[in-house]
């Protein structure tokens, strides 16, 4: 039996002073948001009803998600009882996102705040340069910056920043298991995914179509870190609440119900084809949903076949799949774009330096366009919202230009034969 041995002291030396670096960074942040917005300015919604519920959970023993819970989160947001067509904002997540915010349950809520804010900020930053990673995309480092900042400003980070959404961690959470899987470390993928289900509707797809993959490949230990770790998440939140699962589940048709009142309950597919005549809305939805999906299964299909194909187009396709064809609850849940819109940011800087065929002649004469397509993508969806905002609402609208726009550049730009 060999050993690895031990690490030179001398490289944790280095190693500490990033990790004491980071710390001042991170709380600095912190005192920044709270002097400057959160100890002003009430906000962070989506944050907020979590943060109650787990408060409750642990510091009082209730049921977060209770009526009675429900009622109170409403009295702290709205300052009423919410109308039934407005959000209910219950807390509405699997239970183990309490274990995310646990640390944060004993501050007042605006400290809270903006301690669950910089830490969104940071993991934020972190899932841009771990996506460059994934892909195999090593920009300078002023482009590494602008990429950065670029991320932070596209509409449904942003926005997500703002309320305070756990979608960012969910797309952290899918980047470290991408990274994972490219880096070898298998076991780690899977936990990463298992953490990813805090917002099941996210990876409803997602999920099962890259555990499918690590089964035909395999990768065992994906499938064990994976089953490991989801066992934890459910069986550590029943010390405090036996039978979690239930009520959360129970709640999940009124979530859908006013989680979907202002698009009428359409999917982003239905929402495109509105204007239509309504005898052909309904055949095309289905028609179109179905030819997405199979693309879909098909593109997976040919991953687990062919070893030479690449993550990339299967992976955008299921993420688009999954924001266009079911209905959305936020257009939060888009920030998963992130992963094909660098994917295909990263193609079209790459085969323009070549001229093997057609695409690559036409995007070598267009990668200067590169930075106007990034720009238009960053400004076009806020100008579509300031243009149809309603008080602090957005528009059913929002939920289509990000999505198809990523579809067209994705087709575009897909390697050849995929």
């Amino acid at each position: 039996m060999c050993f690895r041995p031990l690490k030179s002291s001398r490289s944790w030396g280095p190693r500490l002073a990033l990790v004491g670096l980071l710390v001042v960074l991170y709380l600095g942040a912190a005192g920044a948001i709270y002097q400057v917005y959160t100890a002003r300015i009430p906000s962070g919604n989506d944050f907020y009803s979590r943060w109650f519920g787990a408060r409750t959970l642990l510091l009082e023993g209730r049921n977060p998600y209770s009526a009675e819970v429900t009622r109170d989160i409403q009295l702290g947001m709205y300052g009423r009882l919410a109308r039934p067509d407005e959000d209910q904002v219950a807390f509405a997540y699997p239970l183990y996102v309490a274990l995310l915010i646990a640390p944060l349950v004993g501050f007042p809520y605006p400290q809270a705040q903006a301690l669950w804010s910089a830490a969104l900020l940071f993991t934020t930053v972190a899932s841009v340069l771990l996506s460059l990673s994934w892909v195999g995309w090593r920009p300078s480092r002023l482009g590494s910056i602008l990429l950065v900042l670029w991320a932070l400003f596209l509409y449904p980070i942003a926005r997500s920043l703002i309320l305070g959404q756990f979608s960012l961690l969910v797309l952290a959470l899918l980047v470290t298991a991408l990274w994972a899987f490219r880096t070898q470390r298998e076991g780690w993928a899977g936990i990463a995914l298992a953490g990813a289900t805090l917002k099941p509707q996210m990876v409803f797809l997602l999920i099962p179509l890259l555990l499918a993959w690590a089964v035909g490949t395999r990768r065992w230990r994906v499938i064990l870190g994976f089953l490991g770790a989801i066992t934890v998440l459910i069986a550590l939140p029943w010390l405090w609440l036996p039978g979690w699962p239930v009520p959360f589940l129970a709640g999940l048709p009124e979530y859908q119900r006013y989680s979907g009142a202002y698009t009428g309950s359409l999917s982003p597919l239905a929402l495109t084809l509105a204007p239509l005549p309504s005898e052909l809305q309904g055949p095309l939805v289905f028609l179109l949903g179905l030819a997405l999906l199979g693309a879909t299964l098909w593109a997976w299909y040919r991953l687990w076949r062919d070893k030479a194909v690449d993550l990339y187009w299967p992976l955008g396709l299921a993420i688009l799949a999954t924001l266009l064809v079911p209905m959305q609850s936020g257009t939060t849940n888009q920030v998963l774009l992130l992963l094909p819109l660098l994917s295909v940011f990263h193609e079209w800087n790459r085969r323009g330096t070549a001229s093997s065929d057609l695409t690559s002649r036409v995007l070598r004469k267009g990668r200067g366009w590169l930075p106007v397509v990034a720009l238009f993508l960053l400004l076009a969806p806020w100008a579509l919202f300031l243009a149809t905002v309603k008080g602090d609402a957005e528009q059913a609208i929002m939920f289509l230009p990000l999505p198809w726009l990523t579809l067209v550049l994705a087709i575009l730009s897909r390697p050849g034969g995929q």
